[in-house]
């Protein structure tokens, strides 16, 4: 048995996300908690947003297995990390986990040959496991019973082999809070989120797993398979105390239906009233409009801003009901749109507006209809972004544009949110049209940035990176 055991966990890539890689926090905190050999075990995270470079860490530490995490655009870089670890160390284990791996779990094993394993699905359990199982194999993967642990993809004499899928963990509260001690806290504890309404040293964070909506455009359903998972308010709570022990006093709920239970959340507000957090920290919510439509939820809006809530986002992607039916599944109608904006409005929280543009059947009278909706919600709207309608691997929108051959040039890397303006994916209408519709709406909306907000994110920014800030600015003029 070895004496020590140094797992390295790697987010790959840079400004490709504002927050800090949650999956890999809650990856530790499991491990830590469950694993037979955590007492032995060192988890080190290689944070390339964090200005980490993968490489350092990976000849200084000599890790027996690396966990790598990645959505679409981060996947190249990914195995370029796991290409520079095998030539390190061809014995060093490469683990794949994420939402690309998840959605194309044969397909990138057979893609990227660096990469020894790969995890699909919900991988805490997963990762658990096979690490305990690969530590009583003393690393030697030909030995490791891969086939019994669910959840996996491997290679099996020059094929591609994968295990039965892992069932969902029922309680969330079993997984512990993401282990935030493994992030580089100097970095994300500055102040960077101030077009979210944030200003502030906010942190992501998630209540719950899944979402009960079959949208054409998110990856979401093909993860979750449609079941919402909630994490009681009294963790929720925990976590909130967990982070403002850190510094951070904001935060980002990334749940995708936040509010699909309503008495959750007025219990969590109660609780955070009850603990007078309300006094130390703001937050922020994505929410249905569909689910915002009557003064019962004006109430419940009310309560959250009471509660500490600053924002809450929506997802109204189009001001045209055919092709929001076609995006929502026949779930949303712009008059629920406009319903709940207007009920937000009165509750006094800001608004942050979500749109598409460009989808595959969309006409140029039905953008019309988009840009027309945000001019009249131009006042009521407290910042809003529109994006160039985007297929992700797997999703239904991206079946549909295979089937009609608008896939072609486009590589992984390319799928980063904004690095696809230059390829609308339609055949339905002009693309210059489209082009130039999301960049005269996107000016609008930065008019509505205070410059004192625009002056603290250009700091920041450049900083980080100053090639970047004139890129934005070149593109801006």
């Amino acid at each position: 048995m070895l004496k020590r055991i140094k797992i390295l966990l790697i987010n790959p890539g840079r400004y490709l996300y504002a927050y800090p890689p949650l999956s890999l926090g809650y990856l530790a905190s499991y491990f830590k908690k469950y694993a037979q050999e955590a007492n032995k075990t060192e988890i080190i995270l290689a944070d390339e947003n964090a200005k980490d470079i993968a490489e350092v860490l990976i000849k200084k530490h000599k890790p027996q297995l690396v966990g790598l995490t990645a959505t679409t655009p981060q996947i190249i870089r990914a195995h370029a990390i796991a290409e520079y670890c095998k030539k390190i160390n061809p014995k060093t284990i490469c683990v794949i986990g994420g939402i690309h791996a998840t959605i194309l779990p044969q397909q990138t094993l057979k893609k990227f040959p660096c990469f020894d394993l790969g995890i699909y699905g919900e991988g805490e359990e997963t990762f658990q496991e096979l690490a305990d199982n690969l530590a009583a194999k003393n690393f030697n993967l030909a030995a490791a019973n891969l086939a019994a642990i669910p959840g996996l993809v491997w290679r099996e004499d020059s094929q591609v082999c994968q295990s039965e899928p892992r069932k969902m963990i029922a309680d969330l509260d079993r997984i512990p809070i993401p282990d935030k001690h493994l992030y580089n806290l100097k970095y994300y504890l500055r102040p960077r989120q101030a077009i979210r309404g944030f200003s502030r040293r906010a942190i992501q964070m998630m209540s719950s797993r899944g979402c009960p909506y079959h949208c054409r455009f998110c990856s979401s359903d093909l993860i979750w398979q449609g079941k919402v998972r909630f994490h009681s308010p009294e963790r929720f709570l925990a976590e909130v105390e967990d982070l403002h022990n850190l510094g951070f006093n904001g935060f980002y709920l990334h749940d995708d239906t936040f509010i699909a239970d309503k008495d959750r959340v007025r219990r969590i507000c109660a609780l955070l009233l009850e603990k007078k957090f309300h006094q130390k920290i703001i937050w922020a919510a994505q929410l249905r409009p569909n689910l915002i439509q009557n003064a019962e939820d004006v109430k419940l809006l009310k309560l959250m801003k009471k509660a500490g809530c600053s924002q809450v986002e929506y997802g109204f992607e189009s001001g045209a009901d055919r092709v929001l039916s076609f995006l929502k599944k026949d779930s949303a109608t712009v008059a629920q749109n406009q319903k709940a904006i207007d009920l937000t409005v009165k509750s006094g929280l800001r608004i942050f507006g979500n749109f598409m543009a460009g989808a595959q059947g969309e006409t140029a009278e039905e953008l019309a209809a988009t840009k027309k909706f945000i001019l009249q919600n131009y006042q009521k709207l407290d910042y809003y972004q529109v994006y160039i309608t985007t297929p992700y691997p797997g999703t239904e929108l991206w079946n549909l544009c295979a089937k009609e051959n608008l896939l072609s040039g486009v590589t992984w890397e390319k799928f980063g949110m904004g690095i696809l303006d230059n390829f609308i994916f339609s055949n339905t209408i002009n693309h210059n049209l489209v082009r130039k519709t999301v960049q005269e709406l996107t000016r609008l909306a930065i008019a509505k940035i205070s410059w004192k907000d625009k002056m603290r994110w250009l700091m920041v920014r450049s900083i980080d990176d100053p090639n970047y800030i004139f890129k934005i600015l070149k593109d801006y003029f």
